[in-house]
């Protein structure tokens, strides 16, 4: 196991490019972060599972897997309207080939007012790249 801070100087800029791709709408980059097997839950509401290992799907369950994300983002987009988001209270893990990163965040919105919640990631380091592996967050939101 490293240092909290050798972990977060691993993961943090990985972080932060994973949620700049998103916030960007740029939705192929953003599942590029995200490992084959990944998986995005939303605590007690929903799972989203990502791309298999077979060949031949690959292709298929990855445009699948956009798809989805890019869904959740619009529908989430219009619900809110415009958002100001701040993440705090991050913590970094890192032990061999997985890491984790936990945060809360709270959203300040224009259509719905405030939302607040906590989420984690667990990465996984495969042929020396990280990528997603697990992501779960909570928020009492339906879209």
């Amino acid at each position: 196991m490293v240092s909290a801070e050798e972990a977060k100087s691993v993961l943090k800029p990985l972080f932060d490019a994973c949620l700049k791709s998103r916030d960007e709408h740029d939705f192929e980059t953003a599942v590029a972060h995200f490992d084959p097997n990944a998986v995005f839950v939303q605590k007690g509401k929903r799972i989203i599972f990502g791309r298999e290992r077979k060949r031949v799907k690959v292709v298929i369950m990855f445009a699948i897997f956009v798809s989805e994300l890019k869904k959740e983002h619009t529908a989430f987009k219009e619900i809110t309207g415009k958002r100001d988001e701040k993440i705090t209270n991050e913590q970094y893990a890192l032990s061999g080939d997985f890491g984790v990163v936990s945060a809360d965040y709270e959203i300040k919105t224009e259509k719905i007012g405030e939302l607040k919640g906590s989420f984690m990631q667990i990465w996984r380091k495969s042929e020396g790249k990280w990528l997603v592996l697990h992501e779960e967050f909570s928020m009492d939101l339906e879209f």
